[in-house]
This record gives structure tokens, C-alpha cells and sequence, in this order.
């Protein structure tokens, strides 16, 4: 979305510019509710890129006469999308883990909690010929590259 697209999304929402503030930040808290109640699995995020599609449309032209509803209907659209991706990559996590050897799957399904699938799903797709020995090592990598370690006074650094 640009600074325009944005411009006049707010002005669409009030001419006054407090007021175009106050009904952004009341629309945008409704659509956190709404894709929260919807299980959407970051509301914010996902109501962000709600306002973002519908500020570049509204810019475009498109004629809204209700921008709440409007909002709700791309939040359906957001959310449906998020839940795609969701179980495609949930799909594709438990297909990698399926196709590990003996004793590996465990391991890997202790070190990725689902917050860090979609690093599997990159490690699967950069590793997918490499033996499983190899994929531990970078299964390990990944792991530490996604932990925050401590900096200080007894950490070794």
C-alpha cells in the first residue's frame, strides 16, 4: 500500500483527520476481533493486510458504501487464505516427518514447535536429497538460528 492508497483510505473514512485516526484504529481493533473469534492464527497481522487490500482498492475506485463490511468480507478472505496455508503447511511438515527414518521424526517434532514449521518446510525443500545425518545437523541450525541466546555476563561471550 502506498502513502496515496493510505491518504485516502483515511479520507474515506472521515474528512477530519482526528476523526479519520479514530475510525481507523476502531475499524482495525473490530477486524482483530473479528479474525480473532474467526481462530485465525495472528488476527493483527492478518487485519493489517486486510486494510492494506482494502485501501489500494478503495484508492483504485471500487465503490464502497459501507467500509466496515466491506472490511469484513476481505477479512473472510484473509482468513480463508490463512487457514490454507496453514494446513498446506502442516501437510507438508508431517509428509517431512513421515519420511525420516527410524527414531529421526521424534527428535525433529521436539525441536520445531509449530511456531517453526515453516523453517521445516524451507529445510525440507533445501534438503530433500541430503541424508538424514545431514538433515539433523541443519535441523540443529535452524534451531539455534530461531532461539534467542543470552548476551551477558555468564554467557560465554
Amino acid at each position: 500500500m502506498s502513502p496515496d492508497d493510505f491518504a485516502q483510505f483515511l479520507k474515506r473514512l472521515s474528512p477530519d483527520a482526528d476523526e479519520a485516526e479514530r475510525r481507523y484504529v476502531s475499524l482495525q481493533k473490530k477486524l482483530i476481533g473479528f479474525l480473532g473469534m474467526r481462530d485465525v492464527s495472528d488476527p493483527a497481522r492478518n487485519a493489517a493486510e486486510t486494510l492494506d487490500r482494502a485501501a489500494v482498492r478503495i484508492s483504485r475506485g471500487a465503490n464502497v458504501p459501507d467500509v466496515l463490511k466491506y472490511c469484513l468480507g476481505i477479512a473472510r478472505n484473509v482468513a480463508s487464505e490463512s487457514w490454507c496455508r496453514e494446513r498446506r503447511e502442516e501437510t507438508v511438515f508431517r509428509r517431512f516427518i513421515d519420511g525420516l527414518a527410524d527414531g529421526s521424526a521424534e527428535e525433529v517434532e521436539r525441536i520445531f514447535s509449530p511456531g517453526t514449521r515453516p523453517l521445516v518446510v524451507g529445510a525440507k525443500n533445501a534438503l530433500h536429497a541430503a541424508e538424514v545425518r545431514d538433515l539433523k545437523v541443519e535441523a540443529h541450525s535452524l534451531y539455534l538460528e530461531v532461539t534467542p541466546q543470552p548476551i551477558g555476563k555468564g554467557s560465554g561471550v
